[in-house]
């Protein structure tokens, strides 16, 4: 489980401004539901003991704490980036002026989770506990420590193409999808940089390209490796085999090409040439600033159609992997035993995590309930129905039809043994 410390050289650290955090921040510490509840304690009226919270601005501090000195604060670094730069954090409702150091977000998040975890007395432990961790790995900008980068050198020298097949010849190999699956062509557009046709491109790009690559996944392995963690504590604790343990993806593989953006393009990318080090060997370092692309990003969506920003599999559709408690009830009375491992491609949304909790704790749901529905949802114009195996796709141009119109197809969801 021995990790190396962060590689904070040459970070320049400054106090948090004194800003009012967004009321819409996101909740660090509210997927672990452990042991089953005895009758007693099934009424509506349960608290949870002890509840704490550590919240961060939607997307500021993402990983090292990185602000420059800017020339004139009053107008940069602008709306959009400000949201990616300031690093605002909340515990308990009180402002944090200061954060450990050296602050790497995935490290600090995981240290408070465990650190509120272990508060718990041995009252708490004989009571249920609800825990969320929600990491803003490995969102951009890319940064990781340089060990776990370098873990990774070289692993994406031969560009996104290459990758993509090798991705969708492994899921075909593991049974995740069908050997007979026809992936998506991949999507362009205009001004974004043509890594599918990597060996056109220079040197200079294809190696940067690379190594921001190399950074996405130092970032995904650190954030592994601060899961591995949390459950160790548990197991360390005797609570890992009696707790439910939920992980996913909040969306489809970030595919944004801010270099291409109309208007907000051009500003980005003067205002990070200015302030920021996008050299070859500082990339994935606290003071850069890159991410990695659409065409990546297709690679990571494959067979799907595109990315995050749209209602197509590849925005929508992410993996949910789920430990069940030892013990879970199936209905009054009636427990089972998880010990088998399945793949499953049954359609569930975030909207099932709330009653399936419920059930296990048996406890009634309080709204209705819906046996045959269809699941609409819409993001920045691009739209989406589904009913059964049935989906109807709306994606605006470039990335989707020009005179308007949808596309319609049947899922084939492959049969297996469960």
């Amino acid at each position: 489980m021995e990790q190396p410390p962060v590689d904070d050289s040459g970070l320049r650290e400054k106090p948090n401004p004194p800003s009012v955090p967004k009321a819409d921040a996101v909740s660090l510490t509210e997927v672990l539901v452990c042991r089953e509840p005895t009758s007693d304690e099934l009424s509506p009226d349960i608290r949870f003991p002890h509840p704490h919270s550590l919240t961060a601005d939607i997307d500021g501090t993402y990983r090292q704490r990185f602000e420059p000195d800017y020339e004139d604060p009053t107008t940069e670094p602008g709306r959009f980036l400000e949201t990616t730069t300031r690093a605002l954090h909340v515990e308990d409702n009180a402002f944090l002026s200061n954060l450990p150091q050296p602050w790497y977000s995935s490290d600090g998040y995981a240290d408070k989770l465990i650190e509120y975890l272990s508060e718990r007395n041995e009252q708490d432990r004989t009571k249920p506990f609800f825990a969320y961790l929600p990491f803003s790995a490995p969102h951009w900008p890319l940064q990781a420590p340089k060990k776990n980068m370098n873990k990774y050198k070289g692993l994406y020298a031969d560009g996104p193409e290459v990758l993509r097949r090798q991705r969708l010849e492994r899921l075909q190999n593991l049974g995740i999808i069908a050997p007979t699956a026809v992936p998506h062509p991949v999507v362009g557009m205009a001004g974004e940089e043509d890594e599918h046709q990597w060996d056109r491109l220079d040197e200079d790009t294809r190696q940067k390209s690379a190594r921001a690559m190399e950074a996405y996944a130092g970032m995904v392995d650190r954030m592994d490796w601060n899961v591995g963690r949390v459950l160790e504590y548990l197991k360390k604790t005797g609570q890992y085999e009696n707790t439910l343990i939920m992980f996913m993806s909040d969306n489809g593989a970030e595919g944004a090409s801010y270099e291409a953006a109309p208007i907000l393009g051009d500003q980005m990318m003067a205002h990070i040439a200015k302030y920021y080090d996008n050299s070859l060997e500082n990339i994935g370092r606290g003071n850069s600033f890159v991410w990695y692309g659409n065409y990546w990003a297709q690679a990571a969506t494959a067979p799907s159609r595109l990315f995050k920003m749209f209602s197509t599999e590849g925005g929508c559709r992410v993996p949910l992997i789920v430990k069940p408690a030892l013990q879970t009830r199936a209905g009054p009375g009636a427990e089972t035993l998880a010990t088998d491992s399945i793949i499953t491609d049954a359609f569930c949304t975030v909207m099932d995590v709330v009653p399936t909790i419920l059930e296990l704790a048996g406890l009634q749901h309080p709204g209705k309930e819906y046996a045959d529905y269809a699941a609409g949802f819409e993001i920045a114009g691009s739209g989406a129905l589904r009913r059964g195996d049935y989906k109807v796709t709306f994606v605006p141009a470039p990335r989707g039809r020009s005179d308007g119109s949808s596309s319609t197809f049947a899922q084939i969801l492959a049969k297996r043994k469960t």
